[in-house]
């Protein structure tokens, strides 16, 4: 229960930053993710190991989508 409560918390993170619950798996690129990174520096002061756990949390969802096959694999590379 922990876990699923910290991963949500990092997502909504993620979706104010964004200003919409609305994300596709396809819109999360490169470049946005930099921004984000940013974001989280400059805005937030969150250090390195909160950047890479926000980003890792992405990285699961990612792979479950692919795993359940609601994303080809391709869109994680």
């Amino acid at each position: 229960m922990g876990t699923y409560n910290n991963y949500k918390l990092y997502l909504e993170k993620f979706e104010n930053w964004l200003g919409t619950k609305d994300v596709f798996f396809d819109d999360i690129t490169v470049s946005l993710l930099m921004d984000y990174m940013a974001y989280m520096v400059n805005e937030l002061g969150n250090g390195l190991t909160t950047q890479r756990y926000s980003i890792m949390i992405l990285a699961i969802m990612f792979k479950q989508a692919i795993k359940e096959d609601i994303i080809p694999e391709y869109m994680y590379q």
